[in-house]
């Protein structure tokens, strides 16, 4: 979750749309707003930007205990995750 309480699904932990939103990125991702020919390492924010143009929104993927479904890091960086100067927290629900 964003400071600004906007939701982001982090990519590292690979992507997960169901066939509508598929075709919804497929529709809109050489238009302009989806910035085709941008090149970055946030690719997953930038799927994440295209795909809310047509109203297609993250959704918390944590389960029923509130635990983390999809990991963007490997098991032993969250194993021996410290809190530092990382995007991690900031885009994390209640990270301990």
């Amino acid at each position: 979750k964003n400071s600004d309480g906007s939701l982001f699904n982090s990519g590292g932990a690979s992507y997960l749309l169901n066939a509508q939103a598929l075709r919804t990125l497929a529709e809109n991702l050489d238009k302009n707003a989806c910035h085709p020919n941008l090149s970055t390492f946030a690719e997953d924010l930038m799927l994440a930007k295209c795909l809310s143009l047509s109203n297609v929104l993250p959704v918390d993927t944590r389960n029923e205990l509130g635990e983390e479904r999809f990991h963007p890091f490997t098991p032993a960086y969250h194993l021996l995750y410290e809190e530092g100067d990382s995007w991690y927290p900031k885009y994390s629900f209640d990270l301990k």
